[in-house]
This record gives C-alpha cells, structure tokens and sequence, in this order.
C-alpha cells in the first residue's frame, strides 16, 4: 500500500483496488490523464468515504443522479433510481398511445405532490386542458388550484 493513503481508502473493495490502481500506476505524472480521471476519482474517494448513517449518499459512480427510493413493500425495501411522472394519451390511437409529458422528479416527493406540476406541463405542452386524470394508488386526491 502506497504511504500517506488515509485509512479510509485503504479497504479491500474492487473500487479501493481500482481507484489506487489507476492513481498509482497509471495516471501518476500524467497530467492528461490526471485530468482526465479526475471526476471519477473524487466520485470513488466520496463512496470510500461513506458512512451508514450519512445524508446525501452517492449510490452509483456513473450515474450521480441515483437515489434511494422507499418502497413500502415487504419484498423489497428500497429500489435505486429517479422517480418520474410520465402523461400518456388514454384513448389508443391507431398508431398507439402517445406520451404528453415527462418529468423527473429529484428528492423523492409524495406521488400527490407531482401530479399538479404534471398536470401542468401536459397543458402547457398540448395548450388544452386536462379533463381527467388517471392515477395508481400512490396518488391522494388533493384539490387543485382554480
């Protein structure tokens, strides 16, 4: 193990053994390649350094934008991802249903908290009103603005 490397980063993980790999045998003095790995360096050194209880984990190194989502079933406790609103058509047309809108939504919000913003961008997107709107389970009914 090379000196000076903190304790933290001295595990026997695969990204441990990659990340010390690529510092100390392959890009050392090169600063092209120095630049080059240096965001997937700081990615690996911030899953290295994560404790169980921190906020604001960093789940998967290529994807940042991953977060835990909850649930609530007994099967499956967590599921990795980003949670997204989507707006399809609900008549089939002859070539299929078509999507209205698209939405990621960051920080996991209640599903009854996404719909109104949902709503909104169908309507700005297709400049008519929604009328009716179908919803799965998650949703609570939640009154909308006038």
């Amino acid at each position: 193990m090379p000196p000076g490397d903190p304790p933290a980063l001295e595990r026997s993980t695969p990204i441990a053994r990659k990340r010390r790999a690529i510092v100390y045998y392959k890009i050392a003095g090169d600063p092209v390649l120095e630049a080059a790995f240096a965001t997937a360096l700081v990615r690996a050194e911030r899953i290295l350094g994560q404790q169980a209880g921190d906020k604001d984990k960093l789940y998967e190194l290529h994807a940042p934008e991953v977060e835990r989502v909850g649930k609530g079933k007994a099967r499956t406790c967590y599921e990795f991802g980003c949670k997204t609103a989507i707006a399809t058509t609900n008549e089939h047309c002859k070539g299929g249903q078509f999507f209205l809108g698209a939405r990621s939504l960051s920080g996991n919000p209640y599903d009854d908290h996404s719909l109104a913003g949902q709503i909104d961008q169908v309507e700005q997107l297709t400049e008519t009103s929604v009328r009716r709107a179908y919803v799965d389970r998650g949703y609570v009914i939640v009154k909308r603005h006038p």
